[in-house]
């Protein structure tokens, strides 16, 4: 009996501890992660996710001293090499007290976390150090005890922070201008920059923000405490370009409010704004922006000998228009100049402007479906200049003469496929009296001779037209089947990869209704800022052979493309480097240095920064093909080796570029 009772403990024994154990294992957080394919500046849905939905030991995170019960994951493919998690909570956004984010790799060994400073406060995790194309996990997680477990707001974005000077926040108004209550943070800040005069020791937890001036004087506050914001002991620096200190506030005590004033700005140069703490992370929090520019006299001017213009603006989805959305007027300085609401049919106007002055057109809507078509027109209906978006803004800017200048089609991207050997002819009618308004149902002949027709299309509802895939090697004529004063065409004609080499419009139309194409300008491919199509294929010779590769010679990576002030490799640059990572493969004993290269434009640092990122990019990429990253270093060189003077714009790309050179 003794031995059988025995028997039943220790199973029993054996049992419990089997379901203990089994109590306690997080089991696989990988199948329950959900996965985020939205990256650009996404946030869920107010109080979207709780971390109720899994109660179990996690895995260990530094940034606490006890495993963690509960979470919600999540995971994402990278796209960039930096990420911004931001968990909401409080009011509307959610319950949750005491958060916690963990970000973790593939193998969910932990890259770096975050904890809460206070228990109802929003915290942000920024992180700069990912590889495009792998896949990262994070969790969301609340202090061990069930009555902190509750909802929470997400989001996320892989735009570069303004935890960094690259990332600098626009301001637009300084007009006696205020940020929403709390709107910043230097929660996951980072020490970019310089040490500003007055701070004994740092940078700390800078977040940066520019501005262009338009008034020599100018005052910057940063307003905290209650509604305002939680961080402590902020101070303010003012830099210029050069990154040269022009001023820093140097009260002491623990302050909710700190400004800085500077008088001496040069308009129409950049300036910078970093605010960060005295060093102690329990200090970081929210804040309130506010600036206030020294108002220059208006001169007095002769609105009569000005041509006016007029501002006019369509708002659209995939399914129609886009009505009661307000739209805001500013000038060069971010000062509201007035407001228009989209009526019934999407449209807006802005009347009685100069036509010389510069604009920006600001969407007040959170929905990223909506698009726009804007431009400035003359009284004479004649389009002077039309927007690209940023975001919420709209800024104009003058038509491209590469494009003979074409106002109303993308001839630099259009969007169309075109068999090999084959063109195609697209276009647009619209109407003079307001360009946003389509003509259509209009008849278009397409044809090889004055006499001979070949086809016809009809305008459609967006007043397109479009005659697809024609032999090339022939003559092509347009005429319209009833030519009207009142209307405007514009016509492209593209190649078999995707380039319009061809324009026409109602300036080359002749009495009898036939259009005259004039051929566009060469444009070459930038090696860093790809703002048109290629004209021709990758020549993959320009990486030498392997018999030409020696010890520390320089050699240029002829053809890696990033869009203009970004670091994302786009998929032109792939042909390059997958040769570079073929060559690396066979020769195993080559170990190889990147590095990036910009033009003297604009503000060092930042220019370090973007060099920097690029260059890594590329190593980046080259490991996502297999090559050893103890094989692959990177530095950024900014603008300090130049390899042609930087005076004019031709020269300015050749110094815009990646390098190797071999360092086994």
């Amino acid at each position: 009996m003794k031995k059988s009772a025995k028997n039943i403990f220790l199973f029993l024994f054996s049992f419990f501890s089997v379901i203990e154990i089994f109590s306690q294992n997080p089991g696989d957080p990988k199948s329950s992660a959900e996965l985020l394919s939205n990256l650009n500046e996404w946030c869920s849905a107010n109080a979207a996710y709780s971390t109720k939905e899994t109660e179990s030991e996690q895995p260990f995170t530094k940034c606490n001293s006890n495993p963690l019960r509960f979470a919600k994951w999540f995971k994402f493919q990278a796209t960039r090499s930096s990420i911004e998690i931001k968990v909401k909570i409080g009011n509307s956004e959610g319950s949750m007290l005491f958060p916690y984010i963990s970000l973790r790799d593939e193998s969910l060994n932990e890259l770096t976390c975050l904890k809460h400073i206070n228990e109802q406060e929003d915290i942000v995790l920024y992180y700069s150090e990912l590889t495009p194309g792998r896949t990262y996990y994070f969790s969301v997680n609340n202090h061990n005890n069930s009555k902190y477990a509750g909802t929470f707001t997400l989001c996320v974005s892989d735009e570069e922070s303004n935890n960094f000077i690259g990332g600098a926040v626009n301001l637009w108004n300084l007009d006696d201008w205020c940020s929403e209550k709390a709107e910043f943070t230097t929660l996951a800040a980072t020490p970019d920059g310089k040490t500003p005069s007055c701070i004994p020791k740092g940078p700390n937890f800078n977040t940066w923000f520019k501005f262009q001036a338009g008034n020599p004087a100018i005052e910057l506050s940063v307003k905290s405490g209650g509604s305002f914001g939680t961080c402590k002991f902020p101070i303010l620096t003012l830099w210029d370009e050069t990154m040269a200190e022009l001023a820093c506030n140097n009260k002491k005590g623990e302050i909710s409010d700190a400004s800085v004033q500077y008088r001496g700005l040069t308009k129409g140069k950049t300036y910078y704004l970093s605010v960060d703490h005295i060093y102690n992370d329990k200090y970081q929090g929210s804040f309130t922006l506010c600036a206030r520019e020294e108002k220059s006299p208006v001169a007095k001017t002769n609105s009569a000998s000005q041509t006016p213009a007029y501002i006019t603006g369509k708002l659209y989805k995939k399914t129609g228009p886009v009505s009661s959305v307000k739209m805001k007027l500013l000038d060069e300085k971010g000062e509201n100049l007035g407001t228009a609401v989209s009526d019934s049919k999407g449209k807006f106007r802005f009347q009685n402007l100069s036509p010389q002055k510069i604009y920006i057109v600001k969407m007040d809507s959170e929905d990223n479906g909506v698009d726009a078509e804007i431009f400035l027109v003359n009284e004479k209906g004649e389009i002077l200049k039309k927007t690209t978006r940023d975001k919420k803004n709209f800024r104009f800017e003058d038509l491209p003469p590469d494009c003979n200048y074409i106002s109303i089609i993308d001839c630099s991207h259009p969007e169309v496929k075109i068999a090999e050997g084959k063109i195609g002819i697209l276009g647009k009618m619209i109407s003079k009296k307001d360009p946003v308004d389509a003509v259509e149902k209009q008849r278009v002949y397409l044809m090889n001779s004055p006499q001979k027709i070949l086809d016809s299309a009809f305008t459609d509802q967006s007043g397109k037209f479009q005659f697809i895939n024609y032999p090339s090697n022939q003559n092509y004529l347009l005429r319209l089947g009833d030519p009207q004063e009142e209307n405007y065409t514009e016509i492209v004609m593209i190649n078999d990869k995707g380039k319009a080499f061809m324009s026409a419009s109602s300036k080359t139309m002749d009495g009898k209704g036939f259009f005259r194409f004039e051929k566009l300008p060469p444009v070459a491919p930038d090696p860093i800022q790809l703002k048109s199509a290629m004209d021709e294929r990758i020549d993959l010779s320009a990486l030498p052979e392997e018999s030409e590769i020696e010890e520390n010679k320089i050699i240029m990576l002829n053809h890696i493309y990033f869009e203009s002030g970004e670091y994302k490799l786009l998929d032109f640059s792939f042909d390059e480097l997958n040769r570079l990572a073929g060559m690396m493969s066979e020769k195993k004993s080559i170990k190889i240095e990147v590095s990036g290269h910009t033009d003297k434009s604009g503000n060092e640092t930042a220019n370090l920064h973007l060099s920097e990122n690029r260059a890594k990019a590329v190593v980046d990429y080259l490991i996502s093909k297999g090559i050893n990253e103890k094989r692959l270093s990177y530095l950024g060189m900014g603008s300090s080796s130049p390899i042609s003077p930087s005076d004019t714009e031709e020269n300015k790309k050749k110094n815009r570029r990646v390098e190797f050179k071999v360092v086994k």
